[in-house]
């Protein structure tokens, strides 16, 4: 069931278009195909199809990479297939505590947290104060920031 505060990716009926979007009180989601009331999602069932002004749309629990790809970005970003290769070859698992310099936009801190576990823990220096905040904003929109300092 769909509460305040979950991720939902809004999937229209055309298979391409997708929008990624946290269930915020209040909030609206403005498309060119009309405007979605956030609380109407509220206790909706993921799978379920929706009415989104001019086209119907399906509630789809968004996976990793959909989240992956929403997220705002000021710096160079790793890519799924690359990450992927990181995580092989550095063997990171549940448990594991990971050091990374240069935290950037967050996204390889994201994936890297929730490879750790519950048990592991990521530990990531950025300098500049900027990449930061963004990089915070963003590993909490991915749900893992308790494993990251």
């Amino acid at each position: 069931m769909i509460e305040y505060g979950d991720n939902v990716l809004i999937l229209l009926e055309d298979e391409e278009t997708k929008y990624f979007s946290e269930v915020k009180k209040g909030g609206i989601l403005k498309t060119h195909f009309g405007n979605l009331i956030m609380d109407s999602l509220v206790g909706k069932e993921f799978g379920e199809r929706i009415n989104l002004g001019l086209r119907d749309a399906y509630l789809i629990k968004p996976s990793m990479i959909d989240g992956v790809f929403s997220l705002k970005r000021s710096t160079q970003i790793v890519y799924p297939k690359d990450m992927a290769f990181i995580l092989l070859t550095l063997d990171i698992k549940p448990g594991d505590v990971v050091y990374e310099a240069g935290t950037g936009t967050g996204v390889m801190t994201s994936v890297f947290s929730r490879q750790v576990g519950e048990s592991g823990k990521v530990i990531s220096y950025e300098k500049r104060s900027d990449f930061l905040e963004k990089a915070k904003k963003n590993v909490r929109r991915l749900g893992f920031i308790e494993r990251v300092t």
